[in-house]
């Protein structure tokens, strides 16, 4: 839709434009009614919690009568999605209160047999009692049952269905046989990995987690849980550690891995209790550990292949995708594109309201936690308002070196004071106040060449998932072309050059480094975060330990 009516935008006629700046609008208000729809279900579903935890009490169970009656009250208020409410409601269950045995119950009560979301949920179910005590040899067989009744469906073929037969036949003594199991995703992978390390079979667990390579790029990583597994398979066997360490950070070096902060507490505190180095360290931008002396290896530059690459992804799949017009409007694109051909290439393009804003923020932040930011270390003196001096006497500074500077801002801009000094020596371009800046700054960094920089602290997350298969570039081109600064007290503002050592696990002479993020709870974040790590594990591991 938005593509058909781009190619007819460049015509000149302002009709097309207020046609797709009115499909912009309808968008932004589906994503509005989609939250309010998600907060309403929300709502209902701890009404449905309290209804049936009143109901419980201190039993274990409601009888199937009773579910039957719940449904009906339920229904007569105009509830919908009542009965995914109801099994919901089981997963948050404690002693006395039988989850299972509520379960069961539930399903009698409707004889639910083939609806699939019911059966998933009843398998997640199973394989969490699992993980919190022992099935009975009932609840294994049935649980073993309606995996296989999946598998023979070959309903194992969509991803979300496969990690959750996975995870369910994990649970029980049949669990090898998901091995062989054709269609395997990156969570499957990693429950098997983790079953066999519960099992003691670490030869088995590294084999499933080959198959990791097997995947695209943004798929190939251990979770958290799996790397925690390991630690405690370590712990039960610290024999093994100097062989199997080293297979570890091996494999995750070649999966460039970033860990999370709770998997290296795990590792580390494993590894020194088993007279293992291991100590956490907070790296500068020099990449000299400080436990080992060791300097980090330098990340390999971007080619002129490989940008051009992920400039071309970018412009296909950011700036031509269809969801461009959430961020502005044709006519404000249009505008920009011609300011860019106009004037362009630039050396430098700059977050305008990043720089006047950040110096106070940033030091905020290093006070609340007590060091400074790796990026830009700033210290000037701000009362938390945009300052406009900072931005100009970075721009002039920028400008008497020979710089071609773009400023990007927002339109609020033009009320401040002595902005047109900025506009003698720099291209200003100020976006509406209600369009994201983000898409701006990187097109025209990318659209000026390999040597052009951003100057901005903003690291436009909004984007990791629409550049797919070249997120490793875009990382590498950021860690390149992202540059920092510094300022102080009347004094002039200073580049600060990008990190340029490896920003993810590797070797450096007997020491591995392990980088690691410290405030991503969410993994799923975390892997797609280009934020440069500061937080890293320096790691030695010891051919002959005396173990107990």
């Amino acid at each position: 839709m938005f593509m058909i009516l781009r190619k007819t935008s460049i015509c000149g006629n302002s009709k097309p434009f207020q046609q797709v700046s009115n499909y912009a609008k309808i968008f932004k208000l589906l994503i509005s009614k989609e939250e309010r729809a998600a907060k309403l279900q929300k709502e209902r579903f701890e009404l449905v919690r309290t209804c049936i935890t009143s109901a419980l009490k201190n039993r274990r169970s409601l009888s199937v009568s009773e579910f039957r009656t719940i449904e009906s009250e339920m229904r007569s208020k105009s509830y919908h999605r009542i009965r995914d409410h109801i099994f919901d409601v089981f997963f948050t269950l404690r002693p006395p209160n039988d989850s299972m045995e509520n379960a069961r119950n539930f399903i009698e009560a409707f004889d639910i047999k083939d609806d699939l979301n019911i059966t998933s949920k009843l398998i997640r179910l199973y394989a969490k009692k699992a993980s919190e005590s022992q099935l009975t040899e009932k609840e294994e067989q049935e649980l073993i049952g309606r995996c296989d009744a999946l598998i023979a469906k070959e309903f194992h073929a969509l991803p979300e269905m496969n990690s959750i037969i996975v995870n369910g036949l994990c649970a029980t003594k049949d669990w090898r046989k998901v091995i062989e199991l054709p269609a395997l995703c990156k969570n499957s992978v990693n429950i098997i990995a983790r079953k066999a390390l519960k099992e003691n079979e670490i030869d088995m667990a590294w084999d499933v987690l080959h198959k990791l390579f097997s995947f695209p790029k943004h798929h190939q990583h251990l979770n958290s849980k799996t790397i925690q597994s390991v630690a405690k398979y370590f712990n039960r066997n610290p024999k093994s550690i100097p062989t199997n360490a080293n297979k570890l950070f091996s494999l995750c070096e070649k999966l460039k891995m970033l860990f999370t902060e709770p998997a290296i507490k795990e590792l580390r505190d494993v590894l020194e209790k088993h007279g293992h180095q291991a100590k956490i360290i907070n790296m500068g931008f020099s990449g000299i550990c400080s436990t080992c002396k060791s300097q980090l290896e330098k990340s390999k530059p971007l080619s002129t292949t490989q940008f051009n690459m992920l400039r071309t992804e970018f412009m296909d799949k950011v700036v031509k995708g269809a969801d461009i017009y959430q961020k502005t409007t044709p006519e404000e694109w249009k505008s920009f594109e011609e300011v860019i051909r106009e004037n362009g290439p630039f050396d430098i393009v700059m977050d305008g309201l990043n720089v006047s804003y950040l110096a106070k923020k940033t030091v905020d932040q290093a006070k609340a936690n007590n060091q400074s930011s790796s990026l830009s270390k700033l210290h000037f003196n701000l009362d938390g308002r945009p300052n406009v001096h900072t931005l100009t006497n970075a721009v002039k500074q920028l400008h008497d070196e020979g710089k071609r500077v773009l400023v990007v801002g927002r339109k609020h801009m033009n009320r401040w004071p002595n902005i047109n000094n900025i506009r003698k020596i720099a291209t200003l371009f100020l976006v509406d106040n209600i369009s994201k800046d983000d898409i701006f700054l990187l097109y025209a960094a990318m659209h000026s060449g390999q040597n052009s920089y951003i100057l901005s602290n903003d690291f436009m997350r909004d984007h990791k998932f629409a550049i797919g298969r070249y997120n490793e570039l875009f990382k590498l081109w950021q860690q390149e072309q992202w540059y920092g600064f510094t300022l102080g007290q009347n004094k002039p503002i200073e580049l600060v050059k990008p990190m340029q050592y490896k920003m993810y696990i590797h070797k450096v002479g007997d020491y591995w480094h392990l980088p690691f993020k410290t405030n991503e709870h969410l993994e799923a974040k975390m892997w797609n975060s280009y934020e440069l790590p500061e937080d890293w594990a320096c790691i030695r591991i010891k051919e002959n330990v005396e173990c107990e």
